[in-house]
């Protein structure tokens, strides 16, 4: 666009010249006429090439706004199943607990998933308690043994009964399934079993390390961390995170979480500097919002 706005400036400029150079002999007036029409043309010309970049500029930041919109509201509906599954398991240890009391049989019958929420935060999970996992099904098929022989094996009667006897199968597990064991993970970490949690994300990311949950179990595998109390390992994952996917949707988050970590560690400056962070640079996001609360504790325990 700006080769183009040159090329017409340039050619106008040489029919200028040229023009003025002829002034003596065609004419005064005629000539600065077409020179002052010409001139009005290639202003505005010039004024529209303006807009035209303007508002292509508009336009890509109101895209990148979008994407960005998107990406945060995609972690924000992923923190809430988080929540809303640890409160519905709260939920359910209270009522248990109020039927032991009141001598009454919890009910066997569970309700139905929510199946509202994204896929990739849905997994049919069971909130209660998890129960001893149940025997598989599926069964290797019992060998069988040769019938006796009644009389003394002959070499025709022995080659029969190699013949009859069934060849043993072999199983072959069936390829994991990168989403499948993402959301077994997961549900893991929202049933509370951290310690399981930790193992499965771990192994998912080093399964799958392109996989497009990749960053997302790198993030909740710093939260195990974080919520084992083991704050030194979290804070390396949270830096693992940021190192490695600079530009996640869980960034942000990931930071306020980080300075958790080190509040907890006692370390409280690292933990108000990373704080900041993530109000100046992610200011519209629900982790800005909760990384104010926590700088105006921190501010007061240092008073």
């Amino acid at each position: 666009m700006r080769l183009a706005r040159r090329f017409v400036m340039l050619v106008m400029g040489g029919v200028i010249v040229f023009l003025s150079s002829s002034c003596g002999t065609t004419g005064g007036k005629q000539v600065e006429t077409v020179i002052y029409d010409m001139h009005r043309r290639v202003t505005k010309i010039d004024k529209n090439f303006d807009n035209v970049n303007t508002t292509f500029a508009d336009l890509s930041v109101k895209l990148d706004n979008a994407d960005q919109s998107m990406r945060e509201l995609k972690s924000v509906v992923e923190e809430n199943q988080m929540k809303l599954n640890q409160l519905s398991k709260e939920l359910s240890d209270l009522k248990t607990t109020l039927y032991k009391h009141l001598n009454l049989t919890v009910s066997s019958t569970t309700s139905p998933p929510l199946s509202s929420f994204p896929k990739e935060t849905t997994a049919n999970v069971e909130i209660l308690p998890p129960t001893p996992s149940q025997p598989s099904n599926i069964s290797a098929p019992p060998s069988r043994t040769p019938a006796p022989q009644p009389q003394p094996i002959s070499s025709s009667t022995t080659s029969q009964s190699q013949l009859a006897e069934a060849p043993t199968p072999i199983s072959v597990s069936p390829v994991a399934n990168p989403k499948d064991k993402y959301l077994e993970a997961f549900n893991a970490f929202t049933s509370g079993r951290y310690d399981e949690s930790l193992k499965k994300f771990d192994e998912f990311t080093k399964q799958f390390p392109s996989h497009e949950n990749a960053p997302d179990a790198l993030y909740w595998k710093a939260k195990c961390l974080l919520s084992l109390n083991k704050y030194e390992d979290a804070i390396k994952e949270f830096e693992n995170l940021k190192a490695t996917f600079p530009n996640h949707n869980k960034i942000p988050t990931a930071l306020q979480n980080e300075a958790v970590a080190y509040s907890r560690l006692g370390q409280y400056d690292k933990a108000k500097q990373l704080l900041k962070e993530v109000i100046e640079k992610y200011p519209t996001t629900p982790a800005a919002e909760q990384a104010r609360a926590d700088l105006e504790k921190l501010e007061k325990l240092a008073q």
